[in-house]
């Protein structure tokens, strides 16, 4: 049969994209593009192509002026003369990476009427993201921003034990490369030669110590450090495939040089596979614990709860686009929700081992309208709407 989903999103800052879901039926002459109401001037993607799939998606987007002329762009020059102009160039909107540009020169003079002079600019590519890894001891969350990096990366500048290649015979490793939404638990890493998938969270235990291990291996440092890479940033998007089975948590990174928004997640090309109940959350090293958050820096990781699996059997995608990118300069963090829920919280008054002080945020009641919260594929397992108002609370107990 035939099902074919797709919509056309236009946005305020004029960009256009053509978001597809279900692609079924034939599909090997399609003819894509955008033109003006007089079909005069257009922009072509595909012309009668085996292009589209499911869960696809085109942007078209307006170019960034990054590179202006200051001053008089016009006037007249003396026999022999020479006037200097001013290129004003803007980075702020950019993503990382390497742009082009053209300023043309027209003149009276026979022998040079036109003058094309090229201009590049390079935005980060010079690699040298970094993460200051401060606090005391324990675990954090992070994510590499660059295609390469490996786990002895990573064992190159502070400690790595417990895996293959890095002290393998230690009880109790360091660094965790993948989690297991189904027994809620992390994973050893691969050791030695492992490279770190983008936007792939990794969990990495600090022990705040200078000279644990050999040098020659892997060897401790005190906090704080700087986690780093030589590496060029990645500036492509990142698209995988979400766990959907046991507790549904996914573990992800940002996977670019500068600060990515996660308040837009929701409208990322697969962002309708996050849970409807789930907030977005980065860990906080002080409280031990994952906060709402609506940003994360390069290399830091977050996690959300995806919805079940699709009824059809279909795997759930999250692509992270190049344009959750915030512009260079500039991070924004959030405590919490940006509209403040009616909820109940149950506060946990106490101290770790090294007194650092717990959250207090351990277990939160929140209420909204039982039909705008209820979501078919999310819900329908569990229970259905009451008609009746009550609450169920449930608790977990463990390092998840």
């Amino acid at each position: 049969g035939v099902d074919l989903t797709f919509q056309i999103v236009l946005s305020d800052d004029g960009s256009i994209e053509f978001q597809y879901g279900t692609m079924t039926g034939p599909l090997t002459s399609a003819t894509i593009g955008i033109e003006d109401d007089d079909g005069a001037v257009g922009l072509q993607v595909a012309l009668n192509a085996a292009y589209l799939q499911s869960d696809f998606a085109i942007a078209f987007t307006q170019p960034t002026l990054w590179a202006t002329l200051s001053g008089p762009s016009s006037g007249s020059i003396a026999p022999g003369g020479a006037v200097d102009f001013d290129l004003d160039v803007d980075a702020a909107d950019l993503p990382e990476g390497v742009y082009t540009a053209e300023i043309t020169v027209s003149t009276s003079d026979e022998s040079a009427e036109v003058t094309v002079i090229p201009v590049t600019l390079t935005v980060g590519a010079s690699g040298g993201v970094s993460i200051v890894i401060a606090g005391e001891r324990g675990v954090r969350y992070l994510g590499p921003p660059a295609e390469g990096i490996t786990v002895d990366d990573l064992a190159a500048q502070n400690l790595v034990r417990g895996v293959p290649g890095y002290y393998p015979t230690f009880p109790s490793p360091t660094l965790w490369t993948d989690y297991d939404p189904v027994a809620g638990t992390w994973l050893a890493a691969h050791g030695t030669g492992y490279e770190l998938p983008l936007a792939k969270a990794f969990r990495w235990y600090f022990l705040d110590r200078d000279g644990v291990g050999d040098p020659t291996v892997s060897e401790s440092h005190a906090l704080p450090f700087t986690l780093s890479t030589d590496l060029p940033a990645n500036d492509r998007q990142v698209r995988l495939a979400l766990d959907t089975s046991g507790n549904r948590f996914n573990h992800l990174a940002n996977p670019f040089g500068p600060t990515i928004d996660l308040s837009d997640i929701r409208n990322w090309q697969g962002g309708l596979g996050l849970s409807p109940n789930s907030d977005v959350y980065t860990y906080d090293d002080a409280t031990g614990a994952w906060g709402p958050a609506t940003s994360a820096a390069p290399w830091e990781a977050f996690r959300f709860r995806a919805k079940g699996p699709r009824q059809n059997g279909n795997p759930r995608n999250l692509t992270i686009p190049v344009s959750a990118q915030a512009p260079l300069g500039g991070r924004t963090t959030s405590a919490g929700r940006t509209a403040e829920r009616p909820a109940l919280r149950f506060a946990l008054a106490a101290t770790s081992a090294t007194g650092r002080p717990l959250a207090d945020r351990m277990l939160t009641v929140a209420f909204d309208g039982a039909t705008a919260a209820f979501d078919i594929e999310e819900d329908i397992e569990k229970f259905q709407p009451p008609t009746t108002a009550y609450a169920m609370i449930g608790a977990r107990a463990g390092s998840e």
